[in-house]
């Protein structure tokens, strides 16, 4: 059993010597992700080419390591990996039971020349009283050009003073980001709609807020790909099947002011 934060002594240069280390990237999903206490959280690397190890760490601890093989050296029982698909490109990372702790950077480095990978997790209670401020984030990722995105509540469009939506430019895309926040009164389906004009209808994504001792949520993501692919759509995602590439449904929510980040 290894201490915790510990690795085997012969394996502690080679990681020290590769956080210094990018002559490749590591594509990491999701690079944002809230999780409701208790539940788990999985990401997903993927690795081109020959590696040996690959550690992840939780905040600055290093919990887990795994051989391109699959052989995992893990000491505790909250986290593990597991080789996703054919051969050693994918792995996947989960952590159970999630708990406040666990809140904050979540880090894949591989051994040699790849460098690290980060994503940020958000763990938050589930208690909330009637009347306060909920706050929901619907975020479009690498759409050209940017998504026109709206809202409904229970199927009635959303007043515009709010929603405060943002696009920033990512290379030849664009990422947009839209925020809504309203009183939790009453249960209801909050709706986001995105569209650009090489659409033939908009791809939306629902979510059941439930108002009473405990809110439970919902959230997702909307991929644009400039190469049209057939939709990947699941639970409570619609869309016209077209040019909907990735969508990715978590489960969130929490504090007074809830905030989900859709990646």
């Amino acid at each position: 059993m290894l201490e915790q934060g510990t690795l085997p002594h012969y394996l502690l240069p080679v990681f020290q010597g590769c956080l210094l280390a990018s002559a490749y990237t590591i594509p990491l999903e999701p690079v944002n992700v809230t999780k409701l206490l208790g539940s788990e959280a999985q990401f997903k690397a993927t690795v081109e080419g020959l590696w040996p190890m690959m550690f992840w760490q939780v905040g600055e601890i290093t919990v887990l390591s795994i051989s391109s093989s699959g052989e995992v050296i893990n000491s505790f029982p909250q986290h593990s990996a597991r080789l996703c698909g054919n051969g050693s490109s994918c792995v996947e990372f989960t952590i159970q039971n999630l708990t406040r702790q666990d809140s904050g950077p979540v880090t894949c480095t591989v051994q040699g020349d790849y460098g690290f990978k980060t994503s940020q997790l958000i763990v938050q209670g589930n208690n909330i009283s009637n009347e306060e401020q909920v706050e929901f984030q619907c975020e479009v990722v690498g759409w050209f050009p940017a998504a026109t995105i709206s809202w409904t509540l229970n199927g009635y469009a959303v007043n515009s003073s709010l929603v405060n939506t943002t696009d920033v430019p990512d290379g030849d895309k664009y990422n947009s980001t839209s925020v809504i926040k309203f009183q939790a009164v009453r249960n209801t389906t909050v709706t986001c709609v995105a569209t650009i004009p090489a659409l033939t209808g908009p791809i939306s994504s629902s979510v059941q807020l439930a108002v009473s001792k405990i809110v439970l949520c919902l959230c997702s993501c909307f991929t644009y790909l400039s190469a049209l692919q057939p939709a990947s759509l699941e639970s409570t995602h619609a869309g016209n099947g077209f040019n909907a590439a990735y969508v990715n449904l978590e489960v969130g929510f929490p504090k007074k002011h809830r905030h989900v980040t859709i990646v």
